[in-house]
């Protein structure tokens, strides 16, 4: 046989294993139509999932979903990661029973991330306290499991914030867990310290899988502002770039979309740089890499009392695009999610509500959940995925292999505390 033949052969056979395992999701919806729905567990708590910004849901290179949430485990809100995946042509859930790492303190376990890295492993970060007498002083756990989600790791904390006083009402919160491009493990969140009264972006990193983390540092510290809800992704040049929210240089007291990047692991970060229009409140960012190294993003923005929208905006080649909306609405917009597939198509998620909910710091009931895609710099006509009007805080994951967008949300009645935690496999 020729070399040529010989390596067409292997390439062949390498196609049949990728189908086999990574686009498992095809055969079920090529059997079930178009869109699947999964209803993964119940949760009491309408922010199981909360909030936007802080991936929750992965996939592996099996094609198994896993997704992160919190719900009541003897009577504290604990961390829970659902796998989701396919077998003899059967859908089965895992995860639902016990928390990954229980951290049995008589303290609730909050907003959890997740990312897989490039063996396999799922790791997870959240937020909590460990100390019964004060359950206010938060710090940020983590966990990994190298088995599929089967076994977990004793929870540990990072990197801890030192100087908690009992007036302090949020210390350590909200933390994003990035996979390097090396396998390294990044970091960041929002948090108090001895030296800043207003949260500042924390950033941590791991060299040997999550075994231990550098001391934590703050990425650009702004005393009089605070900086909330951090999100990280990374290009293939190796550059980290780094999103939140703050009122950094308004003149008007509008939270911005801010930016910061760091070219050698996250040892040195550049001034945060203001990417939204000051003349909006804008909040909630969600950010992906595309196959071409371009980053998209998306925030939840409002003006005066006009109904919140979500906002696009990419950075190509150094150069960053004008702002547009995703999708115009009469209802409020809020919490978007994006992510893109290894084709290069970018997905967008969010809900829609007819109420205000208390912006500019909202709290939605529920609303309607919708996709759209990028093609070409426009968005296709967005379509809803989610039945009914109770519905809330969508996920994607940041990168998949297939066309099928697999999509979290909450499902449910407010006033009941019975949400169901559901998955949507929409082609």
């Amino acid at each position: 046989m020729k070399l040529s033949d010989k390596i067409a052969l292997l390439g062949f056979a390498l196609l049949l294993v990728a189908l086999a395992m990574g686009f498992v999701w095809w055969k079920k919806i090529n059997k079930e139509g178009v869109q699947v729905e999964i209803k993964i567990d119940e949760i009491e708590d309408e922010r199981g999932l909360g909030y936007s910004g802080q991936r929750k849901i992965v996939v592996d290179k099996n094609g198994d979903v896993f997704v992160a949430y919190r719900k009541k485990y003897e009577g504290k809100s604990e961390i829970f990661v659902a796998k989701v995946f396919s077998d003899k042509n059967e859908w089965k859930i895992s995860g639902t029973e016990n928390p990954i790492s229980a951290v049995d303190r008589d303290s609730d376990q909050r907003v959890p991330s997740i990312a897989v890295d490039n063996k396999n492993n799922i790791h997870v970060v959240w937020y909590g306290s460990d100390t019964i007498s004060q359950t206010n002083n938060r710090q940020i756990k983590y966990s990994k499991s190298q088995d599929g989600g089967t076994s977990w790791t004793v929870w540990k904390n990072i990197s801890f914030v030192d100087g908690y006083d009992k007036k302090d009402d949020y210390w350590q919160e909200h933390p994003y867990l990035l996979v390097g491009a090396n396998g390294e493990l990044f970091a960041v969140w929002e948090g108090k310290d001895k030296e800043n009264k207003h949260q500042q972006i924390k950033f941590s990193k791991s060299i040997d899988d999550g075994e231990t983390w550098n001391s934590w540092k703050n990425i650009k510290a702004t005393p009089e502002n605070t900086q909330s809800r951090p999100t990280l992704v990374q290009s293939k040049a190796g550059r980290l770039l780094l999103f939140a929210y703050s009122s950094i240089g308004s003149e008007n007291g509008n939270q911005q979309v801010v930016f910061s990047w760091s070219d050698n692991g996250g040892d040195d970060w550049s001034d945060w740089e203001i990417i939204s229009d000051p003349s909006y409140d804008s909040r909630h960012v969600s950010a992906t890499m595309d196959n071409k190294d371009n980053l998209h993003l998306v925030w939840r923005s409002q003006k005066s009392s006009e109904p919140s929208a979500i906002l696009y905006r990419s950075l190509r080649g150094g150069s960053w695009s004008e702002i547009k909306e995703v999708a115009f609405s009469n209802r409020y917009q809020f919490f978007p999610s994006i992510g893109g597939t290894e084709n290069g198509k970018i997905n967008i998620t969010w809900m829609e509500s007819e109420k205000k909910s208390n912006l500019p710091t909202e709290n939605p009931e529920g609303g309607k959940i919708y996709r759209t895609v990028l093609n070409s710099n426009e968005f296709f006509k967005p379509i809803e995925i989610s039945k009914g009007n109770n519905n809330l805080y969508p996920h994607i994951p940041e990168t998949f292999k297939t066309s099928v967008v697999p999509a979290v949300y909450e499902s449910g009645e407010p006033s009941s505390k019975n949400f169901g935690l559901i998955l949507q496999l929409v082609r």
